[in-house]
């Protein structure tokens, strides 16, 4: 045996590694000899024309397409595991009916995981058929709602990413148009677009829980100025301004006007937003702050949130003019090292230590 390529023996293997082939092959052409010649790699295009873009991803869609004949609205996600068959999959009039149908079960019974299941199905059927069209952003909106609600921050992060694919494309074929040239009629906005500064403001402010600032700056030089006066982006650029300074009365005073559904994305990122300006009180404040002034600087809406934030820190407590209150200095190591993960499950019970008796502690054991 040498270094190069074995070539397979069998018929049973020559057939997977044709099978496989047509699978894989963009370009759909299966009579090349299996196992002679590795499959050539696609010429990268040196045009960043979106036409160009968009017209390798038209072709690329019409391989092996697959058109749905299924009938049935309800349909569970199960992952794809083999070739699709039609018969399983369905057409767009079927799954704008399945969309309706989950919304409406969603506000009358809330079930998230029968949501879940059902939209993903959708996705998926779309996906098959290469639908990427304003009902796929739709759909994808859709559940990054209900998942934004529930607080399914995967699926969430995952809707995003893709509605932002799908933004991008659909305005670069409205902008040149069906046949290739600009098209500087109608509107300026794409069919299918029309939420996108709201959900590109919530891009903006899942940073936070991200921490990651370079994002902000790629996402600003990408806006016009048009886009930077939009509420939402506005909204969502005053808010991180106040998070990285830890303007802390800035930042829960925006909490409480925050529009659409932008407050479900800032409360993410308050459990740690709230841990750094922890930091900050017990540093500046000396020698103790009252328990309650606390809730008041942290935006707490009841004491039994006061309490379960505090539960995760081992703070030292003092007791002055009748009110309890926290030991800063004291205190300040066991802020700086963040919370500890606190569980209602009972202590394990003390296993027995053996002692190994030695020179001076023999005599309590002798008989």
């Amino acid at each position: 045996m040498g270094f190069g390529v074995e070539q397979p023996k069998s018929a049973e293997d020559l057939d997977k590694l044709r099978k496989r082939r047509e699978r894989f092959s963009a370009a759909g052409d299966a009579t090349t000899s299996p196992g002679v010649k590795p499959l050539a790699k696609p010429k990268k295009s040196t045009s960043k024309s979106p036409a160009r873009v968009i017209g390798a991803r038209r072709a690329l869609s019409t391989v092996r397409t697959v058109v749905g004949t299924c009938q049935t609205v309800e349909k569970e996600y199960f992952r794809l595991t083999e070739a699709v068959d039609a018969s399983q999959v369905r057409p767009l009039p079927i799954l704008q009916e399945a969309l309706q149908m989950v919304k409406d079960k969603w506000k009358k019974e809330h079930n998230y995981r029968y949501a879940e299941s059902q939209l993903k199905s959708i996705r998926q059927d779309l996906r098959v058929q290469h639908v990427f069209s304003p009902f796929t952003v739709q759909v994808y909106e859709t559940h990054a709602r209900i998942a934004l609600e529930v607080g399914d921050q995967a699926e969430f992060t995952q809707c995003l990413a893709q509605l932002e694919w799908l933004y991008d494309t659909l305005t670069a074929v409205h902008r040149r148009g069906a046949d290739g040239k600009a098209d500087v009629r109608g509107s300026n906005v794409a069919a299918g677009c029309e939420n996108r500064l709201e959900f590109l403001s919530y891009r903006i402010l899942y940073v936070m829980r991200q921490n990651r600032t370079t994002d902000v700056t790629r996402v600003r030089t990408q806006l016009s100025d048009s886009d930077k006066k939009d509420p939402c982006i506005a909204f969502a650029f005053s808010v991180l301004s106040a998070y990285f300074a830890g303007d802390y009365q800035q930042f829960f005073s925006l909490f409480k006007i925050a529009p659409l559904m932008a407050g479900y994305v800032m409360e993410v990122s308050i459990p740690q937003f709230r841990q750094r300006i922890f930091v900050k009180i017990c540093t500046a404040y000396r020698p103790n702050l009252p328990v309650m002034a606390l809730k008041e600087i942290l935006r707490f809406p009841n004491d039994a949130e006061l309490r379960d934030f505090l539960r995760g820190y081992k703070l030292t407590y003092t007791w002055l003019n009748e009110s309890e209150e926290i030991d800063c200095k004291a205190s300040l190591p066991v802020v700086k090292a963040g919370p500890e993960v606190v569980t209602d499950a009972p202590p394990a019970k003390p296993q027995p230590v053996s002692v190994r008796p030695t020179s001076k502690t023999r005599r309590k054991f002798k008989v």
